[in-house]
């Protein structure tokens, strides 16, 4: 079985859609737990009216919004299938897309298989392709550079053994959450795989966290990434991957884009990273 894992906060417009590409699915043995964290408009009528038809629906309740990382995390420990893989409130997937990725990871023996996405917008407009070139399985530190497509960087098109997540835990964070999550993914897997194919529509919605957050925001996230990713390397004895010199680069540019308001609005995030660079 495949476990899709899909957080859902005010999702309404969107996350029909979603459900549909999956039960449109040429593979049928999946589950879809669908983590409603705390939503205020119409997405738990909707995905109950979903869960009420088809039973490898399942939908599990926060009671207080915890955001995207927590939510994901409560998602993976529901999980029973022996591969899973994520997808987004307001993405869908090709109808074969689980079929392919499936019999990449069940005829290789592969921890993750990682495809291409196809970048659109919600009209659905295609903007851009990214699939990797060739076919080809990567172990060690091969694992962890980028393919010159960039299709590595991103987690949701991939394929995931689920005995992995029993060594890896998602990040907490509200904003970037997956990127140091994914390379904890990535040490633990034995390989990956990159397919030449993409079967997963990454919608560009100008209005969702990722796409409205301003370049402090995203620059103050990405060094608390990095110095998530350095605390982690440094606990399996892996501390010459961590990038402590992009680290006060961009501590040092974050001190100089500062404004008083915005020291007050992420006073946490900051005294953060004050504490990592300091030690």
């Amino acid at each position: 079985m495949i476990t899709i894992v899909t957080s859902a906060y005010n999702a309404q417009s969107t996350i029909g859609r979603a459900i549909e590409s999956v039960q449109s699915q040429s593979f049928k043995d999946w589950e879809m737990i669908i983590v409603n964290d705390c939503s205020t408009d119409n997405t738990t009528e909707i995905i109950k009216s979903y869960a009420e038809k088809d039973a490898r629906i399942r939908i599990i309740n926060h009671d207080i919004n915890k955001g995207a990382g927590l939510a994901r995390r409560t998602g993976i420990s529901h999980i029973t299938g022996e591969y899973m893989t994520f997808l987004d409130s307001d993405d869908y997937l090709k109808p074969d897309c689980l079929e392919i990725l499936h019999w990449h990871a069940i005829n290789y023996d592969v921890d993750i298989v990682s495809q291409g996405y196809i970048m659109i917008k919600p009209n659905g407009e295609i903007i851009q392709e990214k699939i990797p070139s060739s076919k080809v399985i990567q172990v060690d530190g091969a694992k962890f550079k980028p393919n010159k497509e960039d299709t590595k960087r991103f987690m949701n098109p991939m394929l995931i053994r689920t005995s992995i997540w029993d060594k890896v835990t998602y990040s907490s964070r509200r904003f970037l959450e997956d990127t140091p999550t994914l390379v904890q993914i990535l040490y633990w897997a034995r390989n990956i795989m990159l397919i030449d194919y993409a079967g997963y529509y990454y919608v560009q919605n100008s209005t969702s966290l990722v796409h409205s957050a301003n370049e402090l925001k995203h620059l103050i996230y990405q060094t608390l990434s990095i110095k998530d990713m350095a605390l982690f390397f440094k606990s399996v004895g892996k501390e010459n991957l961590s990038n402590n010199t992009q680290f006060k680069k961009q501590y040092t540019m974050i001190q100089g884009l500062c404004t008083k308001a915005d020291r007050i609005k992420y006073k946490n995030e900051l005294e953060e990273l004050e504490n990592y660079y300091n030690k």
